[in-house]
């Protein structure tokens, strides 16, 4: 059975608008996260008869402590991840690509949520909000990221080892895919762009203390 997003609960979040997206810049991206969102439109869906009678065995069973723990630590690390976000844009203002990203997690964090509500797992809080580690600058909180996006990417790897169970799988998946296939690149761009403001900030001082001397000659 073929699935489809709905435009009218997700605004903005096709896959083909995604796929047409500048990859120069943030700023035309949808304001939804299709991958995140593709995970929680699955778990709300009612399967068919014939995919009911497949996994009717194994959801008469409870989560494994495996199945729990790998919950926990993917809910875990979207949570720091927002809130590592949310703190450097609380220093350093509004940026881009801090933004995004930041709301993109707020939507992983809903998805994970609502696989420990359907499983009858108890949410836990957010444990990072103000004690993440803070930054001097934008480009070293986002060479900071790429590494956490990274780790992200490996971290996932190993939990899709403790379960076969497809709705978990899913979301796994699909937070996956979007940290390495959107906010990665938009983070290495930030340190790429940071490096050229850099560049030209240092032929500016050159270049007035070169005029300086000139005229002083």
């Amino acid at each position: 059975m073929e699935r489809k997003l709905d435009p009218d609960a997700w605004p903005g979040a096709s896959t083909a608008e995604w796929d047409s997206v500048d990859e120069a810049g943030w700023e035309s991206f949808p304001a939804s996260d299709p991958p995140a969102v593709d995970a929680l439109f699955l778990l709300e869906t009612p399967p068919s008869p014939e995919v009911e009678a497949e996994r009717e065995e194994p959801e008469m069973h409870a989560l494994s402590e495996p199945e729990q723990q790998a919950l926990r630590e993917a809910l875990d690390d979207e949570h720091k991840a927002w809130a590592t976000y949310d703190q450097v844009i609380a220093d350093f203002g509004p940026e881009q690509p801090f933004l995004h990203i930041r709301d993109a997690e707020a939507r992983h964090i809903e998805a994970l949520r609502a696989l420990f509500e359907r499983h009858g797992l108890q949410v836990p809080d957010n444990p990072w909000v103000g004690r993440v580690q803070r930054f001097t600058s934008t480009r070293e909180a986002c060479e900071a990221g790429i590494e956490a996006e990274v780790a992200n990417a490996a971290l996932y790897e190993r939990l899709m080892r403790s379960t076969t169970r497809e709705d978990i799988l899913a979301v796994f998946r699909s937070l996956a895919r979007a940290s390495q296939e959107r906010h990665l690149p938009a983070l290495r761009r930030c340190v790429t762009r940071g490096e050229g403001e850099g560049r030209r900030r240092r032929r500016r001082r050159r270049g007035g203390h070169g005029h300086g001397h000139g005229a002083g000659r």
